[in-house]
This record gives C-alpha cells, structure tokens and sequence, in this order.
C-alpha cells in the first residue's frame, strides 16, 4: 500500500519592505520646507544664515581690576650703517580701557639711516618737532609700569629698545601665551603677528599700512581681556 503524502504546513511569510532612517526622519525633516526651485529659497537660506550667525555664541571680554594692567607699544626705527639696529622713536601706554597714559616720539642721538615709516609711522619731522629725550621717556614709562601687570605683543623687543626690566610674572604677552600661538608641523610653537589674532579674535583689522603705537598697544590689550579668565587660571595652575 503506498503510504499517503505528507501536506507542508509551513506558511508562506511575506517580507515588509524595510525602510531607511533617512526615510523615516525625510518627512520630519522636510516638514514645512518650500519646494526645490522656490523663488523664496534664497530668502529662506540669508534668514537661516543671519539666525545662525546672531545665535553664535560671541566670547565677551573679561573684565579686569582698574590701575592694575597697562599695555606697552613701542615704535623703532633703523640705526647704523646699514639701518638693521634699532632705536627707539615713538612709546606708547595705554590702561586697560584703552586710555592714553602716554604717547610720545622720542629723540634718536644717533644718525637715523632708515625710518622704516612704512612699518613703523614715524617721520624725520617726528623726531624733530614734539619729541622728548629717551632719558625723559625711558623715566615717564618705567613710572607707569611700576608694579602694574604689563601687557603687550612681544614685550621683550620693546622693554629691550627702553632698556628697562619688568617681573616676568607680570608681564601677559599675547605673543608668547601658547593658545595664541601658531604650532609648526615639528611641533613647535611660533609667535603670530598681532595683526592676524585681533582680526581672528576680535574681527577688527589694524596695522593697515602704517603702524600706530597706541592702536596696537590698544589691540594687545583687548585681546588679553577677551582671554584673561582662561589666562590667569592656566598661570595659577602653573604656579
């Protein structure tokens, strides 16, 4: 006798369709936007932009403790045979509101062969007319910066030209605070130009043609506001 067949009772599954993330989240996504080709779609994109732009976060200046920091600026021009050596020809301070304390051009005893005005602003009638001694500079300045926290960007170069000393724990020079600056691909860690950080960090520009002492002795300045919560910590944690 032939023994009867068996029936299959498996059943039979259909697959659903499977369905992307991005399907699943396009409907969200896309909710109330125009159609591709709107005429508003320009509009649409300078609103987004101006909204993204005002809700940036902006990093406000610190505010820091009146008469105690000032900011240095000094202006050289080129001495000697081949105007390589540097003289003092024009000092500058200013507080930490950007307050003129001083501003002067300084008398150069020695021939100057090169006025590097185009750096430097300064003028054979500069140093002729209105101009004081270096000795009188050299006295009205070391006044003013005794025992303030001096400010500045490469502080050394104008310390150095007034042949004055200051604490090294009391100078804040933008040049030389390594989050300002530059890394080289060996590693190591460069000074920027001031120029460059103030437009990064403060979106002004200065130093557009002929520099001006009290101007960049005003962007050091602002430029150690805007970091010196971060600054002085990093200086406590060193210490």
């Amino acid at each position: 006798m032939a023994k009867p067949k068996r029936t299959s009772h498996k059943k039979t599954v259909t697959k659903k369709p499977t369905t992307s993330n991005w399907e699943r989240l396009r409907p969200q996504l896309t909710k109330g936007a125009k159609k591709k080709g709107s005429k508003h779609a320009a509009r649409d994109l300078a609103e987004a932009l101006q909204q993204a732009k005002a809700t940036k976060t902006v990093k406000k200046p610190h505010t820091v403790a009146p008469d105690t920091y000032v900011a240095l600026d000094c202006e050289m021009v080129g001495v000697g045979s081949n105007g390589r050596e540097s003289a003092l020809a024009r000092c500058s301070v200013v507080d930490e509101q950007g307050k003129v304390l001083y501003d002067r051009h300084v008398q150069v005893d020695e021939r100057v062969t090169d006025f590097r005005t185009k750096y430097s602003g300064v003028r054979a009638k500069d140093l002729k007319h209105d101009s004081v001694t270096f000795r009188d500079c050299q006295q009205k300045v070391a006044a003013l910066l005794r025992g303030k926290i001096l400010v500045g960007h490469a502080l050394s170069n104008d310390l150095k030209v007034l042949l004055l000393p200051h604490p090294r724990q009391q100078m804040r020079d933008t040049a030389r605070w390594p989050p300002l600056m530059r890394t080289t691909r060996h590693g190591k860690r460069r000074p920027r130009k001031l120029r460059d950080l103030v437009l990064e960090h403060l979106d002004r520009k200065i130093q557009e043609g002929e520099h001006g002492s009290v101007e960049d002795a005003t962007a050091a300045m602002d430029l150690y506001k805007l970091f010196a919560a971060d600054w002085e910590a990093s200086l406590r944690l060193s210490a």
